[in-house]
């Protein structure tokens, strides 16, 4: 079974259809994240990261150069997305696949500065009074 990937993410649902119709008129089968929560509550969409748009990780390359083509995303910006690479990492770990993004991120930020101020904490000399 495929992996689904965040390719997109816009503040409001309705240019999602815009894209999802022209990327399904491709044969790119996608899927909207978070939509209803936005539609309930607009200002929840920069709460949960806006309307994701999310396709199969064997489709990514091909949804996103339509995407590109379109004007909604950069490719120098893709390429030097720094989340991109955490995200598509995060999704091979078994219980980090079905967390959102932003938890993820979350965690991440949380182990790391656990791991440096352990290290902080045994690296420095006790200190005798």
């Amino acid at each position: 079974m495929s992996q689904l990937v965040t390719i997109l993410s816009i503040p409001y649902p309705q240019q999602v259809y815009i894209i999802k119709g022209r990327l399904e008129s491709e044969g790119i089968e996608c899927y909207i994240k978070d939509e209803l929560t936005v539609q309930t509550n607009p200002v929840y969409s920069y709460a949960v990261g806006g309307v994701k748009i999310q396709v199969k990780e064997e489709d990514v390359a091909g949804a996103m150069k339509i995407l590109e083509e379109e004007g909604y995303v950069n490719k120098q910006y893709r390429e030097e997305d720094p989340y991109r690479e955490i995200e598509l990492f995060a999704n091979k770990l078994p219980f980090f696949k079905k967390i959102r993004f932003e938890v993820r991120l979350v965690i991440w930020i949380f182990i790391l500065i656990t791991v440096i101020y352990l290290a902080i904490y045994f690296l420095m000399p006790p200190n005798h009074n």
